[in-house]
């Protein structure tokens, strides 16, 4: 059981880190796109990048069962992006936003 919970936390951490570097990713490319598109972009390219490679690997191993496989990480893609990746890349948003914000008064 422990083995368990110790793999699922490993993947929540690695679902947090790769959408956090989606926020990051997003605000560099995304430079004149407003918010909320950015946090769209982030909350589904973080976990696809996570998600991508398996599905690659399925394609690998067994390309018959290669729609199945799609479909089956299509739908484990829109769980993860609605439940770990949105907020994250919410709140990670605003906060980036505001951080990057200069007011002029810092520098006079």
């Amino acid at each position: 059981m422990a083995e368990i919970v110790a793999v699922l936390i490993l993947a929540a951490v690695v679902l947090v880190m790769a959408t956090l570097g989606a926020v990051l990713l997003a605000k560099l490319w995304m430079k004149t796109a407003s918010g909320g598109t950015r946090v769209l972009a982030a909350s589904v390219f973080g976990p696809a990048s996570v998600l991508i490679p398996i599905l690659i690997f399925g394609l690998a191993t067994d390309p018959e069962d290669f729609v199945y496989g799609l479909v089956g990480v299509g739908a484990i893609l829109v769980l993860v992006s609605v439940l770990v990746g949105f907020p994250i890349s919410y709140f990670s948003t605003r906060k980036l936003d505001k951080l990057t914000h200069f007011e002029l008064s810092t520098f006079e």
